[in-house]
């Protein structure tokens, strides 16, 4: 079973028509998935990324949390993997050779006005 995990959320300024749209999902980078039960790397969109990681690599940290052995439900209904104020996501990830990396990525904030 192949899902698509969305993890973005929207931001709302209260007293301003400024709206900020702040991305967790690495849209410049890559999009994680949920694939045969781990969260891995889905569509990876960065050209220079794709010498580093691709498809169906697992995502096993963020920022120190252990994500190896987190399911579906777990990931979607529990606590955001994803820290409020985290500017910096050190992502550990382990390749299909089994081979274990990190690489740093940090969070963008877009904002919109209406």
């Amino acid at each position: 079973m192949l899902c698509k995990l969305n993890l973005t959320f929207q931001v709302l300024k209260p007293k301003s028509m400024k709206k900020e749209l702040e991305t967790v999902q690495f849209k410049r980078f890559f999009n994680p998935t949920f694939f045969d039960k781990k969260l891995v790397v889905g569509i990876v969109w960065d050209e220079e990324l794709k010498n580093t990681i691709e498809f169906g690599d697992q995502i096993l940290e963020v920022n120190g949390r252990n994500l190896a052995q987190l399911d579906f439900c777990e990931l979607v209904l529990g606590t955001s993997i994803f820290k409020k104020g985290e500017k910096i996501f050190k992502i550990k990830f382990k390749n299909s050779k089994d081979s274990i990396f990190t690489l740093d990525l940090k969070r963008e904030v877009q904002t919109f006005s209406d």
